[in-house]
């Protein structure tokens, strides 16, 4: 049972973390792809489509590891992206640079990159542990598992006798 409550509540925390990163970057996009650009990890032709796709595809991953939908896609995905992330934070830490991560908003206090790093490989961790179930109590993907089973258990078979 306590294992079952730690998975739920790891994916509702990684879920949360994903929805609302996306959410608070889409009214302000333009200032976003400053952000992106002053990491200067990605060729010019990438910051737009990253700086628009980002926000939206956060908001999906969250929505869906909230429900439990996909939910091993959905935390596949998360991982590249926390990998990503944690890699940018790294770089910039590693060449002593300060800067805003702009993981959550632009108009808050923001948290120092050494702080926000061990978020995203806690949040890494999480992920993992949630691919690498096979059951996802309490989720969407349980539920349809669970009426799956109930049809082929009660699908009607074929008997051949001479």
């Amino acid at each position: 049972m306590f294992l079952t409550t730690m998975q739920v509540i790891m994916r509702l925390i990684l879920g949360g973390v994903f929805l609302w990163a996306g959410v608070v970057k889409i009214p302000d996009l333009e200032l976003f792809s400053y952000t992106v650009r002053a990491y200067n990890l990605l060729p010019e032709f990438l910051i737009l489509p990253v700086t628009i796709l980002m926000p939206y595809l956060e908001c999906v991953i969250g929505l869906c590891l909230i429900l439990g939908f996909w939910t091993h896609a959905n935390t596949l995905i998360a991982s590249g992206l926390l990998i990503a992330f944690t890699s940018a934070l790294g770089t910039k830490i590693y060449q002593g640079v300060n800067m805003s991560c702009g993981c959550f908003g632009f108009g808050t206090e923001r948290a120092s990159m050494e702080w926000v790093l061990l978020q995203d490989v806690l949040l890494l961790s999480f992920a993992l542990v949630l691919f690498w179930k096979q059951k996802i109590p309490f989720s969407l993907d349980e539920y349809w598992q669970s009426l799956s089973d109930r049809g082929r258990d009660a699908a009607p078979t074929a008997s051949f006798h001479d």
